[in-house]
């Protein structure tokens, strides 16, 4: 089967192509062309896509659930709720993320991730690159909704089991590279090509510095749960600015981060090295209100904004095509730039960026439809139209 989608302002890499389209065929892009192709498949199916953007999927790090689940279920349901609530807002990739919890819970979330990764369901199963592992190894002076009575020094035999519990479907882990034991867990991770960051950190300076030598490249959710700049202690946060080989995640929805720290920070890493994420808990896509999470702790939404009852933000409501919304009309960026962010940059982190992440023939055809309001009309993940 063929699909045409045509008259569709297409995000390339480098440019908005404007009324061009773009054909699918085998779950691959075949090509893409400033009009309509000469010649058509005869069992070409065509969608019509005038006024409407056409993005590359994106590619979200960092995620908890939402629309009422969250991977610490632990349940195939939930694993499958939270994929069809991102993925019906452009997400066709995501690595779903554990938070602070006990050792068994932990255990049982990555094994239920695992076990839906390997199982026949199509086509959710495929939008999952990999597990993120954001805790327990976190600092408690910047813990953020993390469960404090859980947090744990870093531990090399336990990063191992959860490893094995995982089936080795852990992609990125989030931890405090300050903390007494983290020097042998970052650089066993590191042999393993897992993605390390830092995170819910205290690091100074020189912490950060010495962290980058054992293997830290990515820094989680940038200015959130960790400490700050300072000119007599520059901190974690001027080390990750000024090394050009660590990439920075960021919750853009204009409450984690404002405007001009966005701005801070893409001045400061370039277009290349940050990656929008959603960081999205439980609650979105749910009314405002009250909820009780999986461990019995209660969260407030108002206005969209998830508060702990100390008022500390505790994730986000965000989903990816209002970060990409929030980044074209709050900093000012290209279509094609802030598609970097949201979908080329993470792509390339996941070493992905080969079949998925832009716009281009031979690569995946994991697409999103988006109208002038950044609303989602079509995804498609490898050539199939979801339905959502």
């Amino acid at each position: 089967m063929t699909v045409i989608i045509e008259n569709a302002n297409i995000v390339a890499a480098d440019r908005v192509i404007t009324g061009g389209s773009l054909t699918v065929r085998d779950g691959k892009i075949m090509r893409i062309d400033e009009t309509l192709p000469d010649h058509l498949a005869a069992d070409a199916e065509r969608y019509d896509a005038r006024g409407m953007y056409v993005y590359p999927g994106f590619v979200d790090l960092h995620v908890h659930g939402g629309n009422g689940f969250d991977l610490m279920d632990a349940t195939p349901e939930a694993i499958d709720g939270m994929c069809r609530y991102h993925a019906a807002h452009g997400t066709t990739t995501l690595l779903p993320t554990t938070r602070t919890a006990s050792v068994a819970a932990i255990t049982s979330a990555l094994t239920a991730a695992n076990t839906y990764m390997a199982s026949s369901q199509e086509p959710l199963r495929s939008l999952i690159a990999g597990i993120h592992l954001e805790g327990p190894f976190l600092a408690l002076a910047y813990r953020g909704a993390q469960r404090e009575e859980d947090l744990l020094l870093p531990s090399l035999p336990q990063m191992k089991e959860w490893l094995s519990a995982s089936g080795g479907q852990i992609r990125l882990v989030t931890i405090a590279p300050e903390l007494d034991g983290a020097e042998s867990v970052i650089r066993h991770l590191r042999e393993q090509n897992i993605i390390v960051s830092a995170g819910h950190s205290g690091a100074t300076y020189e912490d950060m510095i010495r962290a980058a030598d054992w293997g830290v490249q990515h820094i989680t959710h940038c200015y959130n749960g960790m400490r700050g700049f300072h000119h007599r202690e520059p901190g974690m946060l001027s080390a990750a600015w000024l090394d050009d080989e660590v990439t920075a995640e960021l919750i853009f929805d204009t409450h984690h981060a404002h405007p001009a720290a966005a701005q801070v920070l893409l001045r400061m890493k370039g277009l290349d090295r940050v990656v929008l994420i959603t960081d999205a808990v439980r609650p979105a896509g749910l009314p405002d209100g009250k909820y009780i999470t999986e461990a019995g702790h209660s969260l407030t939404v108002e206005a969209g904004i998830v508060r702990l009852p100390t008022g500390s933000l505790a994730g986000s409501t965000l989903t990816m095509n209002i970060a990409v919304k929030n980044a074209i009309g709050q900093l000012g960026l290209k279509p094609y730039e802030a598609a970097r962010l949201a979908s080329l940059n993470p792509a390339r982190i996941l070493g992905l960026n080969q079949r998925k992440g832009s716009l281009a023939p031979g690569k995946d055809a994991d697409l999103v439809v988006l109208n002038e309001r950044f609303e989602v009309q079509r995804v498609m993940s490898l050539g199939h139209w979801l339905e959502l």
